[in-house]
């Protein structure tokens, strides 16, 4: 993860005093272009409900469940929220089956969940996710994004080297006073 890139999602979001304002957010071209092209920042999309769908399960396509539960255990000593995150939105939707929605209202009836008709701000998404480790994982633009990522940045490599590392260290004793 880009040190600069993940600096300029962060002072574009946040402050010593929490959330900045809508109108106390900005981030110059340069800023912008540098953390776009290290995939940590991004133009404004719009997922459709079919879109959200579809990118989810071809997330699911591509991973599997030890990838995930790696990535979360390598989580917890290196202290990557982006990896942590993944399990929240792989647990939420691993159920998730294709459809086409089916609108009353504003939700799907398929799957319940809400239509989103506005353009996503995948900015405030990926900044929750590196920050706090995800916070809308029952959120379809979020998991796909989420779950795109952690694949794009994950190495399984990696994580079974911290698995490994953890099997064979022996354990500690702990002494109870």
């Amino acid at each position: 993860m880009d040190d600069r890139a993940v600096k300029t999602l962060f002072d574009t979001y946040w402050s010593p005093r929490g959330w900045k304002p809508d109108a106390l957010r900005a981030t110059s071209p340069d800023d912008f272009a540098y953390a776009k092209s290290k995939r940590v920042m991004f133009d404004p999309a719009h997922l459709d409900h079919g879109q959200a769908v579809e990118h989810v399960l071809g997330a699911f396509g591509r991973l599997d469940r030890r990838k995930v539960a790696d990535g979360f255990v390598a989580s917890l000593s290196t202290r990557r929220l982006d990896w942590r995150s993944a399990l929240g939105s792989y647990a939420v939707f691993q159920h998730l089956a294709s459809h086409k929605p089916q609108i009353e209202g504003r939700r799907c009836m398929v799957c319940g969940l809400y239509l989103n008709e506005k353009a996503v701000d995948l900015n405030v998404l990926n900044f929750e996710r590196l920050k706090w480790g995800g916070v809308r994982h029952d959120h379809l633009e979020y998991a796909a994004l989420d779950l795109g990522l952690f694949l794009e940045g994950s190495s399984s490599k990696g994580f079974t080297r911290y698995r490994r590392t953890m099997n064979d260290s022996p354990p500690k004793r702990i002494r109870w006073s």
